[in-house]
């Protein structure tokens, strides 16, 4: 039963620390975050590796039609890469615009 005043937010980080306490993680430098800076920097470091993800695939798709001399099943091949690249990065963006926001509603 929850206590009287005690909204979402509290509980969470309330279980957040107990957890921590409980695995010897509370004096780590996560724990002072708390647990929505711990949230973030997750989610910072996830944006950060599938921005290097779709680094890498434009390169690679770029390289492809580069050097596919003409050959239609090449460029067709290095086109679909760069689109699906492309496509997925827009995902993300959405996934992390539409859970910001949420977020950032719920939470007040």
């Amino acid at each position: 039963m929850l206590a009287e005043g005690e909204d979402a937010k509290s509980i969470f980080n309330n279980s957040l620390e107990k957890t921590a306490e409980g695995t010897g993680h509370l004096g780590s430098k996560i724990s002072k975050l708390g647990a929505l800076g711990s949230v973030g920097l997750l989610i910072q470091i996830l944006l950060s590796i599938i921005g290097v993800l779709f680094l890498i695939f434009t390169i690679w798709g770029g390289f492809i039609w580069m050097n596919s001399r003409g050959v239609e099943s090449e460029v067709t091949r290095a086109k679909d890469i760069i689109r699906n690249a492309l496509i997925g990065l827009v995902i993300v963006i959405a996934a992390y615009a539409i859970t910001n926001f949420v977020g950032e509603n719920l939470l007040k």
